[in-house]
C-alpha cells in the first residue's frame, strides 16, 4: 500500500513538471513576439498580447505595427514612436513619419524631411542645401532615396540617392525598382555631354554602387547571366555581378534549345557568335554566313573568311571542321579536309579518313567518288556498289539507274550492277531530257539517239538538235548550216533549208535566205509564203506580219488567224505617222499599242480587224466618242481605269498617268493625270500611287475599284497588289507591315519589318529580329 501511494505521487509530480515546462515555453514564445496592433471600440488604437490582454492600452489616434522594435503612433495630430516594451517612446512631434529601416526613420517636423535614430536624435538634415525635401524614402541597408526641391525648384521631378551619413551618391534618378538579392534597377538622366538628356538604366548594390554598365533599356538581372542594351542599340552579355562576358552586339536572336546568336559590326564587318542559356560563348566571334542548329545537340557554323563548315557541341567544343558543306547520306556525313573527303557517322565518329579525291552528288540515288585516280559508286549509305575503275562517271538525273562512263577517251553506258550496256565507243553521250532511257550520242560529229540496248532511234544523223519543242513532239534540227523541223523518229517534216525556224502552236514559221517567210502546219504542210520577214505574236498566237522595219509604212499590214489559218489585209492606219512609231506591242488578241519615238509622245491603239481606235490623250479634258467599242473596251488591264501617257513630264504637279473612266458603253473621257502609277486589278482592286501630301519626294499608296472609286485610302508608305484575298501594306506611323482584305480591314496586324504577297496560302515576312519566316493567312508563324 505504501509503495502504491509513493508511485502515485511520483506520477503526479512528473505531470506537474511537464506542465510547468510547457507553460514556460509558451511564456517565452509569447514574450518573443511583438505585441499585436488592435483598435478598441472607442476608436483608439493599442497593442495586445497573445492572450488578448492589453500590453499598451488603446489611447492612440492612429498606430502602425512594430518594425525594428519601434511602432509609429499618433496623438494630438502628430506622430511619434513607441518601443516594443511599451515604456520608452519618442514624443509625437512630427507631422509625418516613415517606419524605421536599417536604424533610421524619415520624419517631417516641419516643411523639411529629416532622418532620426532609434533614440530620436536627428542623424542629418538638408536645410542648408535645399529649400525643401518633399519626399524621403526608407533605407535599404546603406542607401535611401529622397526627392528634394533644390534652388526653389518646387517641381522636384527627380530623385537622389543618399548614404547613412546623408551624403549624396547619385542624382537625377527617374525611377527605382524593387530590391532583390541586395540589388535594384534604377534609371538616370545622363549628365554626359554625348548623351545628355537620355535615360539610362543600371543595377546598384545596397551601397549605391553600379554593378552593371549603364544601358539604354530596362532589363532584369537574373541569377546567372543577362543581356543589356545601351542608348545606341548595342547589347552586351553580363554575368550576375554585371561583368561583361561577351562583346557588344547590335542584334541578339534566340534560335532555340537555349542557344542565342549575337551580331555586331567591327570595321564594317558583321561579326557573329553563339551563346548558351547562361550566355557563355560557345561559338567564338567570326564572320559567319551561317550559324544554326545542325541537330538537337550540335551547332553548324560557316565562316565567310575561311569558308569552313564547323560543328560545335553546346558546351563550346569544336567537333568537326570541313572545307565543304557537310553532306548527309543516311546515318553518315561526308566532309572535306585538306582537299580530300572523309566520312563520319552522326556521332562524328570516323568511318573513313579523308582519302577520297573527289565526289559527285548530283544524283539523289547514289554518290560517285574518285579514289586512286579512278571513279566508283557508293549507295546513299556510302556502301561501295561499283569499285573505282573508270576514267570518269556521270550519273543521269533523268535515268537514275544508268551511268555514262569513260574509258580511253570514249564513252559508254553501265547500270548499277556494273553491267556494260553500251560499250565505250562514242565521242559523247548525254541523257535526253524528259525521255528516260534515251541518250543523245555524238559520233564523227553527227548526232543521234540510242536506247540502253545501243539501238539508234532517229532515221537521220543531225549536226545539232534543239529540244525546245520536244514536248510538242517536234525537234528543231540542224543539217550543215541550215535548220528544219523533225518528229521524234527523226523524220523531217520541214526540210532543213532555212536559217531560222520557229514553232507557234499550231503553225511553224520558217525563213529562208531570200527574206521570205514560209508558214507550215504541224504536219509539215506548207500553208503560205509571204514576202515579209518581221512578225509579232499576240498572246494567244494570232500572228501579226509587218514590213521589214516593223512599222506601218504605206499603212498596210497583214494579219493571220493561226487557228483558222486565214488572212486579212488592212490599210486602216490612217492618221498615224509611221516613221514616228518606235515600239509595237500586243494588248490582247485584237488590240495593238504603238509608242511614239518622241519623248513627249503617247500611245496609239487600234484593232487589227477594225482599224484605228484612238490617238494619244493630252492634258486637256475632253470626251472622245466611239474611241472604244463596247466589245473591246477594257482591253487594258481588264479594267475601266486605263493609264495613258499624258503629254510628257511637265513639272512636279503633273503625273505621268491619266485617269480614264467610262461615260457610256461606247464613250470614255480623258481627264488630267491623277495617279503616279496604277497597277493591275486583282479581286476588283488596283494598287495606285500618289504624291505624299506633305513631302513631294515621297509617295503613298492605296487601292481603287473597277469603277475608279477610291475604296482604300492612299495613306500607306508602301503596298503590294492583292493576292489570295490579302494585300501587304506598310503602316505610315510604325513603318511596320500588315495585311488588308479587299474591304480595307486590317486582318493581320502591323508587326513585320517586311511583308511579301501571299502564294499558296503562305507569305514570307521579316520579324523584328531580322529573321525571315513564313506565315499563314491568319498571321500565324509556320
Amino acid at each position: 500500500m505504501k509503495e502504491l501511494i509513493q508511485n502515485t505521487y511520483i506520477k503526479i509530480f512528473k505531470k506537474l513538471i511537464g506542465a510547468l515546462v510547457l507553460c514556460s515555453l509558451f511564456i517565452v514564445s509569447v514574450s518573443a513576439q511583438n505585441p499585436v496592433l488592435k483598435q478598441h471600440k472607442n476608436g483608439k488604437y493599442g497593442y495586445q498580447k497573445v492572450d488578448g490582454k492589453w500590453f499598451v492600452r488603446p489611447k492612440w489616434e492612429d498606430a502602425r505595427e512594430f518594425v525594428e522594435g519601434k511602432a509609429a503612433v499618433k496623438k494630438g495630430g502628430k506622430w511619434g514612436f513607441l518601443d516594443k516594451n511599451g515604456d520608452k517612446w519618442i514624443k509625437p512631434t512630427y507631422y509625418k513619419v516613415r517606419d524605421f529601416s536599417s536604424g533610421f526613420a524619415a520624419v517631417k517636423p516641419n516643411k523639411n524631411w529629416e532622418y532620426i535614430t532609434y533614440t530620436g536624435v536627428v542623424a542629418f538634415s538638408y536645410s542648408m542645401d535645399f529649400d525643401e525635401i518633399i519626399w524621403a524614402g526608407d533605407f535599404h541597408n546603406e542607401v535611401a532615396l529622397i526627392r528634394a526641391s533644390k534652388f526653389r525648384d518646387k517641381e522636384a521631378k527627380y530623385y537622389s540617392l543618399i548614404d547613412k551619413k546623408g551624403k549624396f551618391i547619385k542624382e537625377f534618378i527617374v525611377s527605382i525598382g524593387d530590391w532583390e538579392n541586395e540589388r535594384c534597377l534604377i534609371s538616370f538622366l545622363s549628365d554626359q555631354t554625348f548623351a545628355k538628356g537620355n535615360t539610362y538604366y543600371v543595377y546598384i548594390n545596397n551601397r549605391g554602387e553600379d554593378i552593371t554598365p549603364r544601358c539604354g533599356k530596362p532589363f532584369k538581372l537574373g541569377k546567372e547571366n543577362v543581356l543589356v542594351e545601351n542608348w545606341f542599340g548595342y547589347k552586351m552579355c553580363l554575368d550576375s555581378t554585371g561583368s561583361p562576358i561577351a562583346g557588344s552586339v547590335s542584334k541578339f536572336v534566340d534560335i532555340g534549345k537555349g542557344v542565342s546568336l549575337g551580331f555586331h559590326r567591327y570595321n564594317k564587318t558583321d561579326i557573329t557568335y553563339a551563346l548558351n542559356k547562361k550566355l557563355q560563348v560557345i561559338v567564338p566571334e567570326s564572320t559567319y554566313s551561317k550559324l544554326e542548329f545542325f541537330n538537337a545537340t550540335t551547332l553548324l557554323s560557316i565562316d565567310k573568311s575561311t569558308e569552313l563548315n564547323q560543328l560545335w557541341s553546346l558546351d563550346g567544343k569544336l567537333l568537326l571542321s570541313s572545307e565543304l558543306e557537310l553532306i548527309k547520306r543516311g546515318n553518315l556525313l561526308l566532309y572535306k579536309r585538306k582537299g580530300a573527303y572523309g566520312v563520319v557517322d552522326l556521332n562524328l565518329k570516323e568511318v573513313l579518313p579523308p582519302i577520297i579525291e573527289n565526289i559527285d552528288i548530283q544524283s539523289s540515288e547514289v554518290i560517285l567518288f574518285k579514289k586512286g585516280g579512278k571513279w566508283g559508286i557508293w549507295d546513299n549509305n556510302l556502301k561501295e556498289i561499283i569499285s573505282p575503275q573508270y576514267e570518269n562517271l556521270v550519273a543521269s538525273s533523268e535515268n537514275p539507274s544508268f551511268f555514262v562512263f569513260s574509258q580511253q577517251g570514249k564513252k559508254g553506258i553501265i547500270n548499277k550492277a556494273n553491267k556494260e550496256l553500251v560499250t565505250a565507243k562514242y565521242d559523247n553521250i548525254s541523257p535526253v531530257s524528259s525521255k528516260p532511257g534515251i541518250f543523245e550520242i555524238s559520233e564523227n560529229n553527227k548526232i543521234n539517239w540510242i536506247n540502253t540496248s545501243d539501238k539508234k532511234l532517229l532515221k537521220s544523223n543531225f549536226d545539232a538538235i534543239n529540244y525546245d519543242y520536244i514536248n510538242d513532239g517536234l525537234l528543231k534540227v540542224q543539217i550543215k548550216d541550215n535548220w528544219g523541223i523533225s518528229d521524234l523518229r527523226g523524220q523531217l517534216i520541214v526540210p532543213s533549208n532555212y536559217y531560222k525556224v520557229e514553232f507557234a502552236k499550231p503553225i511553224i514559221i520558217a525563213q529562208d535566205v531570200f527574206k521570205k517567210t514560209v508558214i507550215f502546219d504541224k504536219k509539215g504542210k506548207k500553208i503560205s509564203e509571204i514576202d515579209r520577214l518581221n512578225y509579232l505574236f499576240s498572246p494567244k498566237n494570232k500572228l501579226l506580219l509587218l514590213e521589214d522595219d516593223i512599222s506601218f509604212k504605206d499603212n498596210i499590214y497583214v494579219i493571220m488567224d493561226t487557228d483558222k489559218q486565214s488572212y486579212s489585209i488592212s490599210s486602216h492606219c490612217n492618221n498615224l505617222n509611221a516613221n514616228s512609231i518606235k515600239k509595237i506591242e500586243w494588248v490582247n488578241d485584237s488590240i495593238v499599242r504603238l509608242s511614239e519615238e518622241s519623248s513627249k509622245g503617247g500611245f496609239y491603239y487600234f484593232d487589227v480587224y477594225k482599224g484605228f481606235l484612238g490617238q494619244k490623250c493630252d492634258t486637256t479634258t475632253r470626251t472622245t466618242s466611239n474611241l472604244f467599242s463596247n466589245k473591246v473596251f477594257g482591253f487594258l488591264r481588264a479594267m475601266t481605269i486605263i493609264p495613258l501617257i499624258v503629254d510628257g513630264f511637265r513639272g512636279k504637279k503633273y503625273d505621268p498617268y491619266a485617269n480614264v473612266t467610262t461615260k457610256t458603253k461606247t464613250e470614255i473621257s480623258c481627264s488630267a493625270a491623277k495617279y503616279r502609277e496604277a497597277g493591275d486589278f486583282f479581286l476588283g482592286r488596283a494598287l495606285v500611287k500618289v504624291n505624299h501630301p506633305h513631302d513631294y519626294r515621297k509617295s503613298v499608296y492605296g487601292y481603287i475599284n473597277t469603277e475608279g472609286k477610291q475604296v482604300i485610302p492612299t495613306i500607306y508608305l508602301s503596298a503590294k497588289a492583292f493576292s489570295e484575298g490579302l494585300a501587304a501594306v506598310q503602316d505610315p506611323k510604325t513603318e511596320k507591315w500588315g495585311y488588308l482584305n479587299p474591304k480595307g480591314e486590317l486582318i493581320i496586324d502591323f508587326q513585320f519589318k517586311e511583308g511579301a504577297s501571299f502564294k499558296d496560302g503562305k507569305a514570307r515576312v521579316k520579324g523584328e529580329d531580322g529573321i525571315k519566316f513564313l506565315i499563314d493567312s491568319k498571321g500565324e508563324k509556320l
